[in-house]
């Protein structure tokens, strides 16, 4: 009666084996969740980089327009520029063409908020200007 049935034992065998194989299947299954989870916190993660690059850089946005419109003035260009504290004013009374081309390219090419602009034409060759740029 000190023996041990060895059908016992194969059938306490058959069950570990089962529940190991159980537990496994589980964790297989919550390793793919893991992982799918992940690569779309990686996703989102670069998209917030990009983003942030693109549109945080207020400084040196600022900083790149000034220099973009003192060098027009540099070159001739008939402009008052008006620094405030959270906007960039530009007028001109008489601006030539090329040289609205060349600021409107600066400025339409980047990631400014235009407040107000108003574009008059004086001749064929020559626009009046009003433009109020937003940090």
């Amino acid at each position: 009666m000190n023996r041990v049935n060895p059908l016992y034992i194969g059938a306490l065998l058959v069950m570990v084996l089962g529940f190991t194989f159980v537990q496994q299947q589980q964790s297989k299954m919550r390793l793919e969740t893991l992982e799918g989870e992940y690569a779309q916190s990686l996703e989102t993660a670069l998209t917030l980089r990009a983003l942030r690059e693109a549109y945080d850089t207020k400084q040196s946005e600022k900083k790149n327009l000034v220099q973009h419109v003192d060098t027009l003035i540099k070159r001739g260009a008939a402009i008052e520029k008006i620094e405030k504290k959270s906007s960039l004013s530009l007028k001109s009374d008489s601006l030539e063409l090329k040289q609205l081309e060349t600021l409107f390219s600066k400025i339409l090419n980047a990631n400014y908020k235009i407040d107000t602009l108003r574009l008059e034409r004086i001749n064929q060759e020559s626009v009046r200007l009003q433009m109020e740029i937003q940090w």
